[in-house]
């Protein structure tokens, strides 16, 4: 499950689409890991990795510098993904990543290592936050219902805006859509800043889209 963002969600729907200073602060990069991941339409699931972080231990890789999950996805094997803070940019902590790394996939283990600068990338960064703190937001049945079969009807995917048209029920409509995102009920698409015509997404195993886990 994913490490809930302590970040609250924005008082209005408008708050989303305001431009630049709606972002939220930096927090750990832990928690940046876990809201990029979030946002990618083809994670079925997030865990942690007691495998990996066990063999990180004795490698004496500081533990802010570090974020471990276990990734799995909808179509295709799991994996584990490593980021490493900027602070590890020189030679022997690189030497110690690869190191952990080759260990892994003795045990078994994927890893896919990942520098903390990709995460750290905005307005993306802002915008995967913003759905992690989202994530308590609920939805009521009727409108996640009408969201779900509106996308079965577009053929799996919905602008933001409609997809939040669909929650009446709901104080703060976008709040209600990103927080049905948050919980892999439907996915977005993040290749702009998030705003009105940002793409909402049926995902695998869900309405509008076959498929699953495996």
């Amino acid at each position: 499950m994913l490490a809930r963002n302590p970040l609250s969600p924005p008082p209005n729907p408008t708050a989303f689409f305001e431009g630049p200073g709606h972002g939220p602060a930096r927090t750990t990069l832990s928690d940046r890991l876990d809201a990029a991941l979030a946002v990618i339409p083809a994670v079925a699931g997030v865990g942690v990795d007691p495998v990996v972080e066990a063999l990180a231990r004795p490698l004496g890789l500081p533990d802010a510098d570090l974020a471990c999950r276990r990734v799995r996805l909808h179509d295709g094997p799991s994996l584990t993904v490593v980021a490493a803070s900027v602070a590890l940019r020189h030679e022997t902590a690189r030497i110690d990543l690869f190191a952990l790394k080759r260990a892994a996939a003795r045990l078994g283990r994927r890893v896919l290592l990942v520098p903390a600068g990709a995460l750290d990338r905005d307005p993306r960064l802002a915008d995967a936050q913003a759905v992690a703190a989202c994530r308590e937001v609920a939805a009521a049945p009727g409108d996640r219902l009408a969201v779900m079969a509106a996308l079965i009807e577009a053929g799996g995917t919905l602008p933001l805006s409609d997809a939040a048209g669909l929650m009446p029920r709901a104080e703060d409509p976008v709040a209600a859509v990103l927080g049905l995102v948050a919980r892999r009920i439907v996915g977005l698409e993040l290749r702009a800043p998030l705003g009105p015509d940002t793409r909402v997404l049926a995902l695998p195993g869900r309405a509008g889209r076959p498929g699953g886990c495996r």
